[in-house]
């Protein structure tokens, strides 16, 4: 730490105490650990140094590796922390720079006009607010300050000065590092002035790498940040080495950049001052999808957006449709021309770059979810709520408008989502027996009836389907298990078994991947199992994969 110190040092603390080397005297006072203000006159230099603007001189001095700026002033105008018997407010002892929350005293003395010790005035010491980094419109008090005989630090502290014009407060650093400013005030005499503080990292806590998660393709590649930081996150400068754990990426061992070979995921282990903090990354394939983001505070719709599995390319395609809260969902057409999508009582049709346009209008609420028909000529959706000219319970439309048709039973059922080979609609039914755990029930086209499994007209108990685009293959959520089945009932397995509040999937078009929306996007290959989380789509919910 770096202490300023007046009045002046005594001759016996050394010969140079009257040196007109600037330079020479600072240096000795660095290794003492003392600056001494008035230790070096402008005056008495300025032959020494006229080439230089003397009006306000920042002095370098290092303390035991801590660099710290001692400021000299001219005889003129300039800072009040000037030579003994000028008038103003003069800092007599205050550690400059130390780590977070310290607590050190702080000395000044006042002149009055005629350079005289100021006796019997206040003294106000006030605190300087700084925008906080973290929430916009709110303020940080880097240095509180408390009267000697307190523990009460606040950002306003006063005193009086004594016969010889001192006055003494404590000072006590805050959390976070950086400049800290202290407004003196005399109001009796009309003198204004400040000291500034450095406030530096405490001791190494842990370390802090960005981006903690990303999702990149493969040959491409980015570099990691890192740092040590204190116990309150603020950054050191001490070394980080990088080194790979796993995946299918390279990590440079200093830099921390990152390549990608091939798709998987990866995890990278930033290290420092013997603590270590982990990035993950995920190399994913090739994509464009719908997604719809959310205010990651109150849960409320952004909008659709177009963009890549990687997070890049994203242009924003309508308004939102209901908050992050609801389950709810869109879809491509086979053509990825067209993206169909439900506002309130209407089923709508959207073209990337174009309009959004109604395509029918029931008489009441359609639940927020549709998908095409694999053969890209129906629009499958679900009424919400039913009505005199409309039972509750699903539906579907031709492209064109025309043919709407209401399908299977009235009754609670949504989320329809039609078979790769257009005869079969598997969806999410709350009819009897399923109740409040809901079912996954297949309709046959041909007979518009519901198929048996045995003794139930269920094929099992879930929350959301998805079918293959490609295959007999039906993707469903149940509880926390992702599962995958034959619409006969057979093969089922597992993908996952952690999920949580799972709000919409879809489909690649190859069949090959799955993409769950929950607590962000996670994609899934279902013939490995592979399981890539997509880091930037954390704020965002249903997500259709554009063919």
């Amino acid at each position: 730490m770096a202490i300023l110190r007046w009045p002046p040092i005594s001759p016996q603390e050394g010969p140079e105490r009257n040196s007109r080397d600037p330079l020479r005297s600072l240096n000795r006072l660095a290794t003492q650990g003392v600056v001494t203000l008035d230790s070096v006159s402008p005056c008495e230099c300025r032959d020494s140094v006229e080439q230089i603007d003397m009006h306000r001189r920042i002095w370098q001095v290092t303390f035991g590796g801590i660099s710290v700026a001692a400021i000299v002033t001219a005889c003129g105008d300039g800072p009040t922390e000037s030579r003994p018997g000028d008038r103003g407010i003069h800092v007599a002892r205050a550690t400059l720079v130390d780590t977070v929350l310290v607590t050190h005293s702080l000395i000044v003395r006042v002149q009055d006009s005629a350079g005289r010790p100021a006796a019997g005035v206040v003294v106000r010491f006030e605190a300087q607010p700084v925008a906080n980094p973290d929430y916009s419109g709110f303020f940080d008090y880097p240095v509180l300050v408390a009267a000697v005989d307190s523990q009460r630090f606040t950002i306003l502290a006063t005193a009086t000065t004594d016969g010889r014009g001192g006055a003494s407060v404590q000072t006590r650093f805050g959390i976070r590092a950086g400049p800290a400013d202290l407004l003196l005030r005399v109001p009796e005499l009309g003198f204004v002035d400040s000291v500034r503080f450095t406030i530096t990292p405490g001791a190494a806590a842990g370390v802090t790498v960005a981006p903690r998660d990303t999702a990149i393709y493969a040959t491409h590649g980015y570099t990691l940040r890192a740092h040590a930081r204190d116990q309150y996150g603020n950054a050191r400068d001490d070394p980080v080495a990088f080194t790979l754990v796993y995946g299918p990426v390279s990590a440079d061992r200093t830099t921390g950049a990152v390549v990608a070979s091939a798709i998987g995921r990866g995890a990278i282990v930033a290290r420092s001052v013997a603590r270590s903090d982990t990035a993950y990354v995920s190399v994913v394939p090739p994509g464009w999808v719908a997604s719809q983001e959310f205010d990651p505070g109150n849960g409320g719709p952004i909008g659709l957006f177009l963009m890549q599995l990687d997070g890049s390319g994203r242009q924003r395609l309508a308004p939102g449709l209901d908050n992050s809260f609801i389950p709810q969902g869109f879809g491509w057409s086979p053509d990825g021309q067209e993206l169909a999508l439900v506002r309130g009582t209407f089923v709508n049709l959207l073209t990337p770059g174009g309009v959004e346009h109604a395509l029918v209008e029931m008489s009441n609420a359609v639940s927020i979810a549709t998908r095409f028909s694999r053969d890209g000529h129906w629009l499958y959706f679900a009424l919400a709520y039913g009505s005199s000219t409309q039972p509750q319970g699903l539906y579907r439309v031709a492209v064109d408008g025309t043919g709407l048709e209401h399908l299977g039973q009235a009754g609670t059922d949504y989320f329809p989502a039609p078979s790769h080979d257009g005869q079969s609609v598997a969806y999410v039914s709350y009819r009897s027996p399923c109740g409040v755990d809901t079912c996954i029930r297949v309709l046959d086209l041909s007979t518009n009836q519901d198929r048996a499994y045995g003794a139930q007209d269920f094929l099992t108990r879930g929350s959301h389907v998805a079918w293959s685009p490609t295959a007999d293959l039906i993707a469903y959520v149940s509880g926390p298990h992702l599962m995958l089945v034959r619409s006969d009932g057979t093969q089922p397995r597992a993908l996952a078994d952690n999920l949580s509040y799972v709000k919409w999937m879809d489909w690649s078009p190859d069949g090959r991947w799955l993409l769950v929306a929950e607590t962000g996007v996670t994609l899934f290959d279902i013939q490995t199992g592979l399981r890539l989380p997509l880091a930037q789509f954390l704020s965002y919910g249903a997500t259709a994969w554009r063919p």
